[in-house]
């Protein structure tokens, strides 16, 4: 399976447990106005998985040779 498939398969997990959540009353929306100012640490986190991935492409390129 790629690696891919399994980051969007826990995203889509992620978000139905917390729309789950949200119906239920178990999280209030107003919880999210807070949260949603941080929407930035979202660009922060793809960067640094896209720099970790890419330093792990070369050494795995490396080994093959």
């Amino acid at each position: 399976m790629g690696k891919n498939r399994i980051i969007w398969s826990c995203i889509f997990i992620i978000v139905g447990i917390v729309v789950i959540l949200f119906n239920y009353g178990a999280i209030s929306w107003s919880w999210l106005k807070d949260w949603w100012k941080l929407w930035p640490l979202g660009f922060v986190a793809i960067g640094v998985v896209l720099l970790a991935l890419g330093g792990r492409e070369k050494k795995i390129e490396g080994e093959k040779k």
